[in-house]
């Protein structure tokens, strides 16, 4: 679940102690109502607010380290690494069925989908459809930035234009076999209310 974050400024004013406890009645709140299907039990409702109120401090302080640096490699780095060991503890308390489900109902392209699903001329066979490509799109390409991200860490030199390319053709293909499977008129409506969300995930040469 993605953390609201404050600015350092507000954060100051409110005070650590008050700021955990707003944080914590919130991620209470997001984790009952994004878990509604799971018929969750205490204990691993528990378990799951504990480990989001770790996420949230965690990457709080990354945002910190690197406030003046957003577009660094290693801010990058270490958010995925922080996202995939949530991820782990949300999939071993609820299991893998369930954690999929949820991550599914979580994704803001498959909650657009089911909300404008008549408008978009999608039944449920496409919306599956639709969303599997999507997360096979950024599972790929975040392997291929973390494969990147270590290449560069070992010292050795990155092609960042041919890295760009790569990026930019796999997202050309993707668009384009989503295209033909919707038809353009489908296709468009999606595209202008951001279901489809390629520019995020493309990679930049750090500043030097």
């Amino acid at each position: 679940l993605p953390a609201v974050l404050i600015s350092l400024d507000e954060f100051q004013e409110l005070g650590e102690e008050r700021y955990a406890k707003a944080r914590q009645i919130d991620d209470g709140a997001n984790l009952r109502q994004g878990l509604a299907k799971a018929d969750l039990n205490d204990s691993q409702f528990r378990e799951l607010l504990e480990t989001q109120k770790q996420w949230n401090e965690l990457r709080f302080k990354i945002d910190q380290e690197f406030q003046n640096d957003p577009s660094s490699s290693a801010y990058q780095e270490q958010l995925s690494v922080l996202d995939e060991a949530r991820d782990q503890e949300y999939r071993r308390v609820l299991g893998t069925e369930v954690f999929d489900a949820f991550q599914k109902e979580q994704h803001p392209s498959y909650s657009l989908m089911t909300k404008y699903a008549n408008l978009w001329g999608l039944d449920n066979n496409k919306i599956d459809s639709v969303y599997g490509s999507i997360r096979y799109y950024e599972k790929t390409v975040q392997d291929y930035q973390a494969q990147v991200r270590a290449i560069e860490a070992q010292g050795q030199m990155v092609d960042w234009e041919g890295v760009n390319k790569n990026l930019s053709q796999f997202a050309d293909q993707t668009q384009q076999a989503l295209q033909n499977y919707l038809g353009q008129d489908s296709f468009n409506k999606m595209d202008r209310n951001r279901v489809f969300r390629f520019d995020q995930y493309q990679t930049h040469e750090p500043a030097l």
